[in-house]
């Protein structure tokens, strides 16, 4: 009897696992097998079961709009997995927005929308709220084309993807990112506000009034002059401040567990601490302050 019920428990293991290789057997065939399968137009039941599976089509994508930038006081720019690249060129009123690349989905793929509301221009991409579940590939770029003459307010948001910009001259700057680096190399602003929660921000060749914040990302700032405030915070994360060797300033400068490194000859507020650095340099004309909590801070010409 113990004989003939371990026989029935083998038999069940065995068509068990029959069962589960055809399944991974047709799912795979489905997946690999060329599109043209059946001729032109035919839908075969493994392409069916593709669609079922949610592995999705190719979809090629190059969208491009035009708008004028005409009594524009502020534009705004989203993407949510896409890197958001940003030229200044010259000779024209016009912001253009190249969105373009290719995506595998099972959905509906995702569009370019620019549209103006008032003196402000959104640039968005319009994704399906639909959840597909599958097997969803994407290799996609947002490039925005800014007018040189355009010099008002500019906010860029991705949630996963790097925000790229160089040469800007305008009044006020907000890049923020969820997941992706922040890059910025030329830029004469009045303040400009940099947020990463998870991604290095690098910005060269500044000078205006900074703000940047990092959870868990390093900040590698160089100054072309010292005119205003900086204020830097990171939790996670290495902050290194490149100023000109003529620049005035008052330093407070935290870190919890990391070191402070300053190549500046300083008047040493108070009492000297490991993990805090306070003091002057030259008359001690702008405010800087840095804090990490974990990572060192280097200030240096």
């Amino acid at each position: 009897m113990k004989d003939s019920n371990q026989m029935k428990k083998i038999v069940l293991a065995l068509f068990i696992i029959m069962v589960g290789s055809l399944a991974i057997g047709g799912s795979l065939l489905a997946i690999f097998t060329p599109r043209g399968v059946g001729g032109e137009g035919h839908n075969t039941n493994l392409w069916s079961l593709k669609s079922n599976l949610g592995t999705g089509y190719e979809h090629k994508i190059d969208q491009e709009e035009i708008i004028t930038i005409t009594d524009i006081s502020n534009i705004t720019i989203s993407t949510v997995s896409v890197p958001i690249r940003l030229y200044v060129v010259e000779g024209t009123g016009e912001l253009k927005a190249h969105y373009h690349g290719s995506v595998q989905t099972n959905g509906t793929p995702p569009e370019l929308e620019v549209k103006q509301s008032g003196n402000e221009i959104v640039v968005k991409e319009n994704r399906s709220q639909k959840i597909n579940v599958g097997f969803n590939f994407e290799n996609l770029s947002m490039d925005i084309y800014l007018p040189k003459q355009y010099q008002n307010e500019l906010s860029l948001y991705s949630i996963s993807g790097e925000v790229v910009m160089d040469e800007l001259q305008l009044r006020e700057i907000e890049a923020e990112t969820v997941s992706g680096k922040i890059s910025l190399d030329g830029a004469i602003l009045e303040r400009g506000f940099f947020k990463s929660t998870s991604g290095k921000i690098e910005i060269n060749h500044y000078s205006g009034e900074l703000m940047g914040e990092t959870v868990s990302g390093h900040v590698a700032v160089e100054l072309t002059d010292l005119e205003d405030e900086i204020a830097i915070n990171s939790i996670s994360g290495e902050i290194n401040v490149v100023l000109p060797s003529d620049s005035s300033f008052e330093l407070t400068a935290k870190s919890t567990s990391g070191k402070i490194t300053n190549d500046f000859p300083m008047t040493i507020n108070g009492k000297s601490k490991s993990n805090t650095l306070e003091g002057i340099v030259g008359k001690g004309e702008h405010n800087l302050e840095l804090k990490t909590i974990s990572g060192d801070i280097n200030i240096g010409y």
